[in-house]
């Protein structure tokens, strides 16, 4: 109950004033317990900071897996843009999500590379079964599952980027960027039947 309320209190209080402008007292204020109580369960704040980081690229990731999978029926290519779409607008509208590249980059520091490490895994192995699936049913280039993840994975830190463009250009570019994306994702070999 503690934990939970210190994710819930930690993203809004990190959507609200960043990484850096939050303190462990007001985080612990907010969700009622006492400093001294904030490390039994998280050593720093970037600690939490990364948990919640977590949570919400995993619960994310769900349902844009569920988005291409129930529009896998249909065009792939339309599907992937369209997660890959959703995904960002997400993103946009979390506060939390919308972290500055300076909060990203104080917490990437203060996690040890095991940890990078088995966030970029489970990344991997929640969209690469997606990802053989239309390889099998040919409907996506068969190129390592890994390599399109990451390639997802960095549609996605785009977004840290956005503040150094102009709003409107910044979103066409990367609709343009989604829809090359699921177009070179779904450039299948088609087989030539000769007469």
């Amino acid at each position: 109950m503690i934990r939970g309320k210190l994710l819930q209190e930690g993203s809004r209080l990190f959507g609200r004033f960043g990484l850096k402008k939050t303190s462990i007292e007001q985080l612990t204020k907010a969700a009622g317990i006492s400093p001294a109580a904030f490390y039994k369960f998280y050593a720093s704040k970037e600690e939490l900071y990364f948990k919640i980081f977590e949570d919400k690229a995993y619960t994310n990731q769900a349902l844009l897996i569920e988005e291409v999978t129930k529009q896998n029926a249909g065009s792939p290519s339309t599907a992937i843009r369209q997660m890959l779409t959703k995904g960002m607008e997400q993103i946009q509208k979390d506060p939390f999500l919308e972290h500055s590249e300076e909060d990203l980059n104080l917490v990437m520091r203060s996690v040890s590379k095991d940890e990078i490490a088995a966030h970029v895994f489970r990344d991997y192995m929640q969209f690469s079964p997606v990802f053989e699936q239309l390889q099998a049913s040919g409907k996506v280039i068969s190129e390592d599952p890994e390599v399109l993840t990451a390639i997802v994975q960095l549609y996605f830190t785009m977004n840290e980027h956005r503040s150094k463009f102009k709003p409107q250009i910044f979103d066409q570019a990367m609709a343009l960027l989604s829809d090359w994306i699921a177009k070179g994702f779904t450039q299948v070999q088609e087989v030539q039947v000769k007469p």
